[in-house]
């Protein structure tokens, strides 16, 4: 678990989805570890559907954000 204050963790956990103010990638990797286990109710099967579903989200902001010139060779070849 990334290592933030308690009362970090107790803000992040009482706020909704969307609204939660983070501050640094620690408090970002603790906010996706607990929404990960708020879906998977730490059954495996749904903790790998988790996980993949984090590496398409990491895949998507590459291609989106980090290198947008491929999202636009996308787009220029018909895709959305």
């Amino acid at each position: 678990m990334p290592y933030i204050a308690k009362k970090d963790r107790a803000t992040i956990d009482a706020s909704p989805i969307g609204d939660c103010k983070l501050h640094n990638s620690r408090e970002l990797a603790y906010a996706i570890i607990q929404l990960t286990l708020q879906y998977s109710h730490n059954d495996p099967a749904l903790l790998q559907e988790a996980i993949g579903t984090i590496e398409s989200a990491k895949h998507e902001i590459y291609r989106k954000y980090v290198n947008p010139a491929s999202a636009q060779h996308e787009f220029d070849h018909g895709g959305e």
